[in-house]
């Protein structure tokens, strides 16, 4: 609306565009400056619409002098607030000072046009603002075990894993290997926080939700870190191979509903099945209320994670291998072997190339089938690497589902 607004009869000089991005800066600097009043903070409800104003004026008037300028004078203020804390010892006036530095920011956001930014910024600002106390008696209690763990996690997923090749290398894309340590680790810490806090109950849940990303990583992140000779461990263990397991299937089904749904009525039955077993046996087995001795002294082990990153890029090149030397007719086959490390990619290449018409249902449901089966036999030899004490019950655990897939499979070819 570029006509001039009219007040009382008299013409207002300026569009209500420019006057909205004013109000917005005002609304802005006053949403941070209150919660600044409210925490008892000398500077508050004036200074910072101010700050903000100032900003939106300077950004929006397109002069690079009078933005300077105002940037100047609210940088001194800050500057001059600092001082003036650091002398009277209160560390808490640093955080009011960058407060209002960053409300300025905000404002000259708005002014050139980018109010979006300008309102996250705020938010975020308030946010942590406001959990000022929180944060700090959060930072306070971490070791020095967790703050190593988790720069080497940010090393490998943040620095690292960008600059990996995103290229097949005698059949293994390095990314794909790489993503399963982060995995690893990632679900480490979560399993770590969610021991501190809520003990072995919930890790049911971290099971379960683990096992929507990765099952392989959910067992990989807990597997070894039981005390030796606890059944209590044991058999919590083997709860959270169920759930892991009875996730990994309810994914397969969502990805092959998802891409093919007029194969589900073929793949869903025996899935459902195991998956619905799994998670009853994991209910009975395990005591989740039961407090066990989980070894989580530091919530990521790079040496484990780099173990089951190179585990999965070795799987990954045999399966490379046999379907260029044996042919696609062993697809069957090498899915199987793909699925023994991540059944998500196996069931996926499935339903992708039966929606291309490349192979036949019966071909895509016996891959999806065999790579589902896999991961859950896979995780025998997991833990077998972990401890001689879940070898027996993980491994029963894993027959136990496929006999239920298996045998529901059979009473569907046969009575359909």
């Amino acid at each position: 609306m570029d006509q001039l607004l009219l007040l009382g009869g008299v013409s207002l000089p300026g569009t209500f565009a420019e006057l909205s991005t004013y109000a917005l800066a005002l609304a802005l600097g006053l949403f941070v400056g209150l919660e600044r009043e409210w925490a008892d903070r000398f500077l508050g409800a004036q200074v910072f619409p101010i700050a903000c104003l100032l900003g939106a004026l300077g950004a929006s008037a397109g002069s690079t002098l009078l933005l300077g300028a105002t940037g100047t004078l609210v940088l001194l203020h800050a500057g001059a607030l600092t001082v003036r804390g650091s002398v009277a010892g209160d560390d808490e006036v640093l955080l009011t000072s960058a407060a209002l530095v960053l409300v300025f920011v905000v404002g000259a956001l708005v002014g050139l046009g980018r109010p979006f930014a300008g309102i996250s910024a705020t938010v975020a600002t308030s946010f942590l603002l406001l959990l000022e106390d929180e944060l700090g008696a959060f930072a306070d209690s971490l070791t020095d075990e967790e703050i190593e763990s988790a720069a080497q996690l940010a090393l490998l997923a943040f620095v690292l894993y960008p600059v990996l090749p995103d290229h097949p290398i005698l059949g293994v894309n390095p990314r794909d290997a790489w993503i399963l340590m982060v995995a690893i680790g990632a679900l480490g810490f979560v399993n770590y926080a969610v021991m501190q806090y809520y003990d072995s109950g919930g890790l049911a849940l971290t099971g379960f939700v683990g096992g929507l990303v990765s099952s392989t990583a959910a067992i990989a992140s807990v597997g070894s870190r039981f005390g030796d000779g606890d059944s209590g461990a044991v058999r919590t263990v083997v709860g959270i191979v169920l759930l892991a397991n009875a996730a990994m299937l309810v994914r397969n089904i969502g990805l092959v509903v998802l891409v093919v749904p007029e194969m589900a009525a073929t793949v869903t039955p025996p899935l459902v099945a195991a998956g619905v077993v799994a998670v009853i046996a994991a209910v009975f087995v395990a005591d989740w209320n039961e407090s066990i001795d989980m070894e989580f002294e530091e919530p990521f082990e790079l040496e484990r994670a780099v173990k089951f990153g190179v585990l999965f890029a070795g799987v990954l090149a045999i399966s490379s291998l046999a379907r260029t030397y044996v042919g696609s007719s062993a697809f069957v086959l090498t899915n199987v072997l793909a699925g023994a490390v991540s059944s998500a990619s196996a069931t996926t290449a499935a339903v992708t190339l039966l929606e291309a018409g490349k192979i036949d249902v019966g071909t895509a449901a016996l891959s999806i089938l065999g790579s589902s089966a896999a991961s859950i036999f896979v995780k025998v030899g997991l833990v077998s690497s972990m401890d001689s004490d879940l070898v027996k019950p993980v491994g029963a655990a894993s027959v136990g589902l496929a006999v239920v897939g298996g045998l529901a499979y059979g009473g569907l070819l046969f009575f359909v």
